[in-house]
């Protein structure tokens, strides 16, 4: 497991098996923290180590609107990082945010979902991440 740190938000990440990169985010996050959580991620696995990712925000307290958290998301600051599918953990009063940054995301292809559930997020994440590998 890496730990990475911007100003008071921080990210856990852990590459598990089959190309899942679990993301656990804490603190205030901000458009800047989660542009630097996407530029450790690819200096760190680079885009090929990764099949998918879930991340979870439950220990974070999201600053961004649904359209800075697209922006952010959609890999308009690192476009290297290709859009991977991505099983987002939230808690329950999160969920109309990501649920429609998810929905607005399908608009162009990019697979997203928002879970409460940890474990169902996973098992989700891992089916995507051995999809994308059966593909290539």
């Amino acid at each position: 497991m890496h730990r990475t740190t911007r100003h008071s938000a921080g990210a856990a990440l852990d590459l598990l098996a089959g190309g899942v990169l679990f993301v656990r985010l804490s603190g205030p996050l901000t458009g800047a923290a989660l542009n630097h959580v996407k530029a450790e991620v690819l200096a760190r696995y680079g885009s090929s180590q990764i099949a998918a990712f879930a991340v979870d925000y439950r220990a974070a307290a999201v600053a961004l609107s649904g359209s800075e958290l697209d922006a952010v998301l959609e890999g308009e600051h690192y476009g290297t990082i290709p859009s991977l599918p991505a099983a987002q953990i939230v808690l329950p009063v999160m969920l109309p945010l990501f649920t429609g940054h998810c929905l607005r995301m399908a608009q162009f292809g990019i697979v997203r979902s928002a879970f409460t559930d940890e474990k169902a997020a996973l098992r989700w994440a891992s089916r995507h991440a051995l999809r994308a590998k059966t593909r290539t």
